[in-house]
């Protein structure tokens, strides 16, 4: 009692101060319940955030827990994304490079073999036709000395028949002969074994009733020795032709590129044939039986392209010049909603040929190993009748035989093509024009001075 009273003022002082403080901690009335929603809140966000940070694993199998973030943490974190960003740029280069590959030639790469040719239209990469560099052709035609469209064209029809002997085996039509044919060749044969009065031949006698059977046999001799004398049958206009081939015209600029697009197509699927059939002798020991035909590029309304349809399925008006722009995937096209955009340009190639079904796996992937560019989009499957076969002519072997018609996408970067591509082609894709000839365009870009 004694220490209350002499302390009691200093007691009294204390006292006051602690009212201070729990007033100050402990508000009353709606000061209280502001301040406790307010740090509910608070508390939230807190809990939320801590909710959002996790363990992280760099790249080397490291795991990190939380507690332990700091700049190191996010710079690692930096460095990887920086690392995928650049091998996913590396992943399209390389894919580019193998997607041109026995397309076009780099200038450094075309005077490896040819030191002294001069190029005169300043290209930066020099197209190949059937393999064959043709320079100073595209993108403008500034020499006709050095480049002569006539030339080329020359060039482009002489492809034709060079494949046809690759897939045939020989410089033959690769057709069954008519019926007609057959009938002439056997009166012919008749003619010659019955001489006429004076020792001359005389007109060939009528197939009567009796030798019916002689020309029935003479025809199916014959279709046995065009089948074992050739590798595959293949019809006379099977492979993609343009308009302008059987004219007397030269090609522009513009159908010279298309030429270029679709021979880069049939020469893989060339190689594809030649690569399933290789080792057989004879329609009926080759896998691949026939080639009936060929289409590329995209025709009005989309369908496959006859020989004056545009190379490119694109967002504008298949076949007419327009301005595309990407606008993503469109599946209303093609199952895999490619269409032509910043990075590449789809081209679609429709072939119909007969082959043994249990190599039709083998074929595709044939195709597939040609170039990267290539999906596959659709087949339909028929079984061939091989008496309704033998009676056209084809005889296949003993082996079953399915009619396929394929639908295959090709994609071609632009990253290699835009710098030979023409103004009307760059015109229908959107794509700036080049200067006019004479210009003098920058360093780096398509037309600007290349020396050898």
């Amino acid at each position: 009692m004694n220490f209350v009273k002499k302390n009691l003022i200093p007691l009294i002082c204390g006292a006051v101060v602690l009212l201070f403080i729990g007033a100050y901690f402990w508000p009353i009335g709606s000061w209280q319940s502001a301040l406790q929603s307010d740090m509910e809140a608070r508390a939230a966000a807190v809990g939320q955030a801590n909710g959002l940070i996790s363990d992280i694993t760099i790249p080397g199998g490291k795991t990190l827990p939380k507690a332990t973030y700091d700049q190191k943490i996010i710079d690692a974190g930096m460095k990887a994304v920086k690392a995928m960003d650049d091998q996913s740029k590396e992943l399209v280069t390389r894919a580019a490079d193998q997607n041109r590959k026995g397309r076009v030639l780099s200038i450094p790469e075309y005077l490896l073999t040819n030191p002294h040719t001069q190029i005169v239209n300043g290209a930066t990469e020099i197209p190949l036709l059937g393999g064959v560099a043709e320079p100073n052709y595209l993108p403008m035609m500034t020499n006709l000395v050095a480049a002569v469209p006539l030339r080329f064209k020359a060039h482009y029809v002489s492809l034709f028949n060079r494949w046809n002997i690759q897939l045939v085996g020989k410089d033959i039509l690769a057709v069954p002969p008519s019926q007609t044919d057959l009938s002439n060749a056997y009166q012919n044969e008749q003619r010659a074994k019955q001489p006429a009065p004076g020792g001359m031949f005389g007109a060939a006698p009528n197939v009567g009733a009796a030798d019916q059977a002689d020309l029935l046999k003479y025809q199916r001799n014959q279709l046995a020795i065009r089948a074992g004398s050739i590798h595959m049958y293949v019809d006379p206009m099977a492979l993609h032709r343009r308009a302008w081939w059987s004219g007397a015209a030269a090609p522009t600029e513009g159908q010279m590129f298309e030429a270029l697009v679709d021979c880069w197509l049939q020469q893989d699927l060339v190689n594809a044939i030649l690569d399933v059939n290789r080792g057989s002798s004879n329609v009926g020991t080759s896998p691949i039986k026939r080639l009936e035909s060929v289409r590329v590029g995209v025709g009005p309304g989309g369908a496959q392209g006859g020989s004056t349809a545009g190379p490119f399925l694109t967002t504008a008006s298949p076949g007419a010049p327009g301005t595309p722009t990407p606008t993503g995937p469109d599946y209303s096209r093609t199952m895999t909603g490619r269409v032509g955009n910043a990075d590449y340009d789809v081209c679609l190639m429709e072939i119909v040929l007969d082959l043994d079904p249990a190599y039709q796996n083998r074929f595709l992937d044939a195709l597939y190993r040609q170039n990267n560019g290539y999906t596959v989009l659709n087949i339909k499957t028929d079984i061939v009748d091989p008496f309704d076969a033998a009676g056209s002519g084809y005889l296949y072997g003993p082996t079953q035989v399915v009619h396929l018609d394929i639908l295959v996408e090709g994609m071609l970067y632009r990253s290699w093509t835009t710098p030979i591509m023409p103004n009307d082609i760059r015109t229908m894709l959107g794509i700036t024009a080049l200067p006019p000839p004479g210009s003098t365009p920058a360093p780096g870009t398509p037309g600007a001075p290349v020396s050898p």
